[in-house]
């Protein structure tokens, strides 16, 4: 006899209706909890004198991400060998 798991799939298990509950609710709780962390703005915009700290951070994490995928196809392609 085949299991429910098995015709389901590799690596696909069902969640019951208590898991959905639990998804939901963790979902609507983080909902709830944004607007409270967020910092109420005085309406006076301030002078830009460069760049912000989340602005340099931000294109850090694009360079390293654009050198991991660089990284990984070149590593990709050099295990193929060259088409004639």
């Amino acid at each position: 006899m085949i299991s429910e798991v098995s015709r389901l799939g590799p690596g696909v298990r069902r969640g019951g209706a208590m898991a959905q509950l639990a998804g939901s609710a963790a979902i609507l709780d983080l909902q709830a909890v944004t607007p409270a962390l967020a910092a109420p703005h005085s309406g006076v915009p301030k002078v830009r004198t460069g760049p912000e700290l989340s602005d340099i951070a931000l294109f850090v994490v694009a360079a390293i991400g654009v050198f991991v995928v660089r990284r990984a196809l070149r590593k990709r392609f050099m295990k193929r060998p060259p088409k004639d």
